[in-house]
């Protein structure tokens, strides 16, 4: 019956586990949708600045994003299927009443927010309405934003307020299973092992000579003992086999009780592992979330240009990053950089590396002194086995001039419509962090209308396929040339797309990330 009440209780642990997993799996895909409608805030405002810049083709956008947002903040407030990915999930009404409550002011300011953005799309974009109602929107949409991050907040505080309920049941499990071993133990000595006990010391006075001691069934002995101890009365001259038995009983006894124990240890070792890895891959998702929020989510408003980006890591947490920084008067500087290592450190030499360049790219506009300087604080870590490749380069739209100085990157690209070439920028240039005096070269090109830049890692044209062939920059430059009149975002794509078919499900090795840069009038 212990045993029983024992196997009981490591079930219902085992339960109580797969219950977790599968509520820290609903709350990622709550929190994952709250953080979603963050992007699509983003996207809307983003469209209806398109809009009142005179671009229709931002009308479908703003309709989509405004739609897929309304379904998805109503299905997080009263429950409902939404589209996530490729798929329909089904979602609970939020019963937090804390988190209710932040849904229910970002809903009141969606109301508001949706009208505006009617009105953005049936008025002129010159019109006051007009005028009027994207300013609104703008104002908006930063509260919004505010109020999904504090629900995003309270989501995860509730998750983990969830996730201490079900380890606090894990342990009521685990106390049970403790007690059911002590009683376990405590009711073997008393029905087992003593009575044991006892008939051993009578049997050494049998095999003493003394056969007239009777031998004297103890109160709560097992069934099994007190035959053995009437069996022992009648038939004195089969004592020694008897003895025999009775070492042999308690032989197994021991063993289960062994076996028992081990069982038990292994569990313990079991679910102390699970839980190291839940808080490790917590962890890591935590680190991936925050490096790939310090990448910009979207070209800035310039206008001469457009341009697009995309990384792809090949672990986790990777060590490239490419950034955009508005600079004023019509310049916007460019950066991509790979560090030389993987991983959490990797992670931290990249966010330093970024934070310093963004803070010189706007104390100096020589790409040459940005990267010198970044140079400087990097050595001032003293981090000896690590460093950085980096390109950065300043884009005047109004000249049409891309100024820029290369720290041992791979050399960006020029393709220029009709000519059919690819133009590297060769400029000398030593990595960052490796030693305190490097070389570094500054260069200017004139850009024209059409030109394409292409600024990638060393990832896409060390892409292997299968046979062990490199990607290689003809192949890449072979898209660049054959790609006029796709945006900037299509060409993107397309490079992808041709890699990823290139490597036919080839592992892939490092980080992959491309910027390209498309001129216009």
């Amino acid at each position: 019956m212990i045993f029983i009440s024992f196997l009981l209780l490591v079930s219902a642990s085992v339960a109580a586990t797969n219950v977790s997993f599968q509520t820290q799996a609903a709350d990622a895909l709550v929190i994952d949708l709250a953080g979603r409608q963050r992007m699509l805030t983003e996207r809307m405002t983003k469209a209806v600045l398109g809009i009142a810049a005179g671009t229709p083709e931002y009308q479908a956008e703003l309709a989509e994003s405004v739609q897929q947002f309304d379904q998805t903040l109503a299905a997080l407030l009263d429950g409902g299927t939404v589209v996530y990915g490729d798929q329909q999930v089904t979602l609970p009404a939020t019963a937090d009443p804390l988190v209710r409550t932040e849904l229910e002011q970002v809903w009141s300011l969606w109301q508001q927010s949706r009208q505006d953005a009617e009105i953005v799309q049936r008025t002129e974009p010159s019109s006051p309405a007009s005028v009027k109602a994207v300013r609104e929107i703008e104002a908006t949409s930063l509260v919004i934003l505010g109020e999904l991050d504090q629900a995003v907040r309270l989501y995860e505080t509730a998750a983990e307020r969830e996730v201490a309920r079900l380890r606090a049941i894990q342990l009521l499990f685990f106390m049970g299973a403790v007690g059911l071993v002590i009683l376990g133990y405590r009711l073997t000595q008393r029905t087992i092992v003593g009575p044991a006990s006892a008939l051993e010391l009578a049997t050494q006075r049998i095999a003493a000579g003394d056969l007239q001691t009777l031998i004297e069934e103890r109160p709560g002995a097992s069934g099994e003992l007190a035959t053995l101890a009437r069996a022992l009365e009648d038939m004195r001259h089969q004592l020694l086999t008897s003895r025999i038995e009775l070492q042999r009983s308690a032989d197994h006894l021991r063993q289960d009780h062994d076996e028992l124990a081990q069982a038990y240890r292994e569990l313990q070792d079991a679910q102390t592992a699970i839980v190291e890895k839940q808080r490790l891959d917590h962890e890591l998702d935590l680190a991936r979330d925050l490096q790939q929020s310090l990448l910009p989510r979207s070209c800035p408003l310039v206008p001469g240009f457009r341009c697009a980006a995309r990384s792809e890591p090949a672990r986790p947490i990777g060590g490239d990053f490419y950034d955009m920084i508005p600079l004023g008067d019509g310049k916007v500087g460019l950066v991509m950089a790979d560090v030389s290592d993987k991983g959490i450190a990797a992670a931290l030499y990249m966010a330093l590396t970024r934070s310093v360049i963004h803070i010189e790219a706007k104390r100096s506009s020589s790409p040459r002194k940005v990267l010198l300087r970044a140079n400087s604080a990097l050595r001032e870590i003293g981090q000896s086995d690590m460093f950085v490749t980096a390109f950065y380069g300043v884009f005047d739209t109004r000249q049409g001039t891309l100024r820029y100085a290369r720290a041992g990157h791979d050399f960006p690209i020029i393709s220029r419509p009709g000519d059919g070439e690819c133009r590297l920028l060769k400029t000398k240039g030593t990595m960052l962090g490796i030693m305190d005096a490097i070389e570094l070269q500054e260069d200017e090109v004139q850009l024209r209308p059409g030109d394409l830049v292409a600024l990638y890692s060393d990832g896409i044209t060390e892409a292997q396929s299968p046979a062990g062939d490199f990607y290689g920059l003809d192949r890449l430059c072979e898209t660049l040339r054959t790609s006029d009149g796709l945006t900037s975002q299509e060409l993107l794509d397309r490079v992808f797309e041709r890699v990823q078919s290139f490597q036919a499900g080839a592992e892939q090795h490092d980080d992959m990330t491309l910027m390209v840069l498309k001129v216009e009038e």
